[in-house]
């Protein structure tokens, strides 16, 4: 994704690079800041005095993707509680996500699970996501349907900051269908078609942010269909 900010969506776009320019200034400009303090870009950094320093994720998943075991073993002690030396933090979470490595993805997952009461941790997990590989994202999405998390407003919370879909006062069966709707449009593409021609606004909203999670791009002619649409409630997603 390229957008930053509590108004960020999960939108991604290759077609487009300039997006990314920004982002991608202040990743080089924090990289450089961070060999200039006296770091080293190697895995004991995540258990350092700069574990928080912005934009160590992207270090994180770039290792594991190429697969580092002294990094994987020490990811895995910190996130079961079995380092005391290091501690869990959003960058960790977000490496993890951002990295296309099934085991990484399952980590977050359990942590997920495991965090029953923990609703800081609940926030935290889930409002990474978005910024996830779409493998990472994809498998995050079917634990939280699965598990039926979508009666913890932090899931609720996040999921207006993945889609701009404020669900905080709907009725649980909104939620799900909408959360659900979003699992089966993200890995059925047949899903998605079908939805973007529905007289569902919700159903219609979310195939259209399906279709920008992959590619940004694809939605400008469906949006300008939608703006000129006869159907008030079409034309209201394509204006939104």
């Amino acid at each position: 994704p390229y957008s930053i900010g509590t108004a960020r969506r999960s939108y991604r776009s290759s077609e487009e690079s300039r997006v990314h320019l920004r982002q991608n200034v202040d990743r080089l400009h924090h990289a450089l800041h961070l060999i200039a303090h006296g770091f080293n870009w190697q895995p004991d950094v995540i258990v350092s005095e700069a574990a928080n320093h912005p934009y160590l994720h992207d270090y994180i998943a770039y290792v594991l993707d190429r697969g580092n075991p002294v990094l994987s073993a020490k990811l895995q002690e910190i996130v079961t509680g079995d380092n005391h030396n290091g501690k869990l933090t959003r960058n960790i979470i977000k490496g993890l996500l951002m990295s296309h490595r099934p085991e990484a993805h399952r980590l977050v997952g359990n942590l997920l699970t495991a965090a029953r009461l923990q609703e800081g941790l609940r926030q935290t997990i889930a409002e990474s996501m978005d910024e996830a590989s779409r493998e990472g994202f994809i498998y995050m999405l079917k634990v939280i349907v699965d598990q039926e998390m979508w009666r913890f407003s932090s899931i609720v919370r996040a999921f207006g900051v993945w889609t701009g879909l404020p669900l905080e006062a709907a009725k649980p069966a909104v939620l799900k269908k909408c959360l659900t709707a979003a699992y089966d449009c993200l890995t059925n593409p047949s899903t998605c078609i079908h939805y973007l021609d529905s007289e569902d606004s919700q159903l219609l909203y979310i195939a259209l942010w399906a279709t920008a999670f992959d590619e940004l791009e694809n939605t400008k002619r469906k949006i300008v269909e939608l703006s000129q649409s006869d159907s008030k409630y079409r034309k209201i997603v394509g204006l939104q």
